[in-house]
């Protein structure tokens, strides 16, 4: 058998390199020999030193990395990536829930109701009734401003704002409004409040004692957001 000229002339099956034990090694034993002692200098140099090195090609791993110090391969880190994007829409989508409505003259009913939108980008408020409707379960945030006035110049009012989240009172105020002098007395009076809730319960302002009357409302606003999921 010739001598081999490069290690893919080689077989892993000693018996199938040369010389076999039949054949002549003179006057070839010298080439046989550097030959060997090429193709073992050509594997060291072209090793990766444990130490580190380059690659000059791509390197295939058996899988994807089961403890801390495994390589990863690029489908692990695109799904990673991808998880992790998903986790950000989901997270981002959940803490868009805010509004904030006012409104102006409510002359009647105890819940107070800012008739007119400013933004509501959950769709999580109603103009028609006044109640926040949570969306998802979350931590939430809401603040309150009412305007009341008493016209009537005989006697006093009084009056108070209330918010309320998931059926537990958060905050409460009140004013006595002295009787009228000239047109009308004024008093403007504020609430905030945070509250855990979960999605469909809701959220309002009211009095606890009904506009009617000489007391009634010129303006009101009301606005919340969701501060975390839960």
């Amino acid at each position: 058998m010739a001598v081999p000229t490069a290690i893919t002339d080689l077989s892993i099956t000693a018996a199938s390199n040369s010389p076999a034990g039949s054949d002549s090694v003179f006057p070839n034993l010298d080439d046989y020999l550097r030959a060997a002692y090429a193709f073992i200098a050509q594997n060291y140099a072209d090793k990766l030193a444990k130490a580190g090195g380059t690659m000059t090609g791509a390197l295939t791993l058996s899988g994807a990395p089961t403890v801390d110090l495994h390589a990863s391969t690029k489908k692990y880190a695109d799904d990673t990536a991808a998880t992790v994007q998903t986790n950000l829409d989901t997270l981002s989508a959940g803490l868009k829930h805010a509004f904030a409505a006012k409104g102006t003259t409510q002359t009647s009913g105890s819940t107070i109701v800012p008739g007119t939108e400013l933004y509501d980008s959950g769709t999580c408020f109603s103009v028609a009734t006044g109640l926040f409707t949570a969306p998802v379960d979350g931590v939430y945030a809401f603040s309150a401003s009412v305007l009341f006035i008493n016209t009537d110049s005989s006697n006093k009012q009084t009056a108070d704002l209330v918010l309320e989240a998931a059926g537990t009172v958060l905050a409460i105020t009140g004013v006595t409004l002295p009787a009228a002098v000239g047109s009308s007395n004024i008093a403007t009076l504020s609430v905030s409040g945070i509250a855990s809730m979960t999605a469909t319960q809701t959220a309002r302002i009211y009095t606890d004692g009904s506009i009617a009357g000489a007391k009634y409302i010129t303006d009101s606003s009301f606005s919340g957001r969701i501060l975390w999921r839960t």
